[in-house]
């Protein structure tokens, strides 16, 4: 990611760090997921603590970027991996915009 987008690294660390942090100051999970801009719905029953939210949000930001990683040559600024750093490194939006936008742009990938 670095090599197409400079700073993509830092930019994805510092935002998730943000979040987690953010997460960890809501009141509830329902809180949580809704400053996301997530669907409740759609959240596993398992997760009923904000750790376990945080936890298997990262996780699957984590894994979401490994699959972008793996498309991700020829490098090229068509592919997600690209359109993934470009969405963590736009400072116009907040963290947790940041994560809605990033697994919106999942959607768009799958669709």
């Amino acid at each position: 990611a670095e090599h197409r987008s400079e700073g993509c690294a830092d930019a994805v660390r510092s935002t998730l760090e943000e979040v987690k942090e953010l997460i960890a100051e809501a009141s509830s999970v329902k809180e949580a997921v809704a400053d996301a801009n997530m669907c409740l719905d759609t959240l596993p029953e398992y997760i009923t603590t904000l750790k376990t939210y945080s936890d298997d949000l990262m996780m699957a930001i984590a894994f979401s970027f490994a699959d972008y990683d793996m498309e991700a040559y020829p490098l090229s600024e068509e592919l997600g991996l690209y359109k993934a750093c470009q969405v963590f490194q736009d400072d116009s939006t907040g963290p947790m915009d940041k994560v809605a936008n990033f697994f919106r742009l999942m959607e768009g990938d799958i669709e």
